[in-house]
């Protein structure tokens, strides 16, 4: 009331009234269409669907096994056989096929609508939700941009004197994430973490890492799915005793590499001069990889999981 009174004179966008009252300007700040916030924070509902989570077609099952009731329907007419659809009795050839493509017409006709997709390779639920978003907008973790050509990753302490069974989880937990500058301290933190600590840290930290890279690999995105499959060639080349670790967890990281196995690129006698190989070629590097270092139990757990891969060594 005060400032309407009084009279006001604007300096740089500042309403000074002459009584010393002054009033700064407001704006409205829209937030970001990916994490939903208005500054470096991001922001999510109290309603966040799962990572990898998927949505499950409701369907009618059927009561009538489960108890002494059953329940039945009425035939319709489309499925009387009518004449001129069946053989007669006979066992012509070439009367029963005739037959047998006059019943096919008629299903056609009286079914047009095609099965519903399994949906298989669809990508899933990818929720900005990840720990390493969150440690890394709290200012958690010791670790600075450093801007060039190519970024690179500056870590404020030595890497080998970190708590391995603390940080490595934490930043593959990061692997699926798309957005920058997540994704890349995530990718290049995993491999600074692995390269740079002692053998014996990093075969500690295998059983606490496989929840991570599932969790990245269910959500079907090719690009995440890369990642994590040169993360995992990468971890096995540490040492001689990580393949064989991870042997108890092929259960949980190799159905989804079944899935996207057979995404190959069918070039004939052409060449592809791309760098990035194809998400089918880089699950069978992998696989090979796995075997190769997983020890003698490696290919009968890999083919259980996988039926269509052949060993590399037999």
């Amino acid at each position: 009331a005060a400032m309407a009174s009084a009279k006001v004179d604007v300096v740089g966008g500042i309403k000074f009234a002459r009584n010393g009252s002054y009033r700064l300007p407001t704006r409205t700040v829209k937030p970001s269409a990916e994490t939903g916030s208005c500054f470096d924070t991001t922001r999510v509902g109290t309603r966040v669907a799962a990572p990898g989570s998927h949505t499950v077609t409701p369907s009618s099952a059927s009561t009538g096994g489960f108890g002494a009731a059953s329940s039945t329907s009425k035939p319709k007419t489309d499925k009387f056989l009518r004449r001129g659809m069946g053989t007669g009795g006979t066992h012509d050839a070439g009367l029963a096929s005739t037959a047998a493509r006059r019943r096919a017409s008629g299903a056609a006709a009286a079914s047009s609508a095609a099965p519903p997709r399994a949906g298989a390779t669809r990508r899933r639920a990818n929720p900005p939700t990840s720990a390493l978003r969150r440690a890394y907008e709290r200012g958690d973790l010791p670790v600075a941009i450093m801007q060039s050509v190519t970024n690179k990753l500056s870590w404020k302490v030595k890497v080998e004197t970190l708590d391995l069974a603390h940080y490595l989880p934490l930043f593959c937990d990061g692997l699926r994430e798309v957005e920058e500058p997540y994704r890349f301290i995530a990718e290049e933190g995993v491999y600074d973490l692995l390269l740079r600590s002692p053998l014996p840290k990093v075969l500690a930290c295998v059983p606490v890492i496989v929840v991570p890279l599932k969790t990245a690999l269910n959500t079907r995105i090719p690009s995440v799915i890369k990642r994590v499959l040169k993360i995992l060639q990468t971890l096995v080349e540490c040492g001689n005793l990580i393949g064989e670790a991870l042997v108890p967890f092929y259960r949980q990281l190799l159905p989804v590499l079944a899935i996207f196995k057979n995404k190959k690129k069918n070039l004939g006698d052409a060449m592809d001069y791309r760098p990035d190989d194809g998400i089918g070629e880089l699950i069978d590097e992998t696989l090979e990889k796995l075997e190769v270092t997983g020890g003698p139990d490696a290919f009968v757990n890999i083919k259980y999981l996988v039926p269509t891969y052949e060993s590399c060594i037999h």
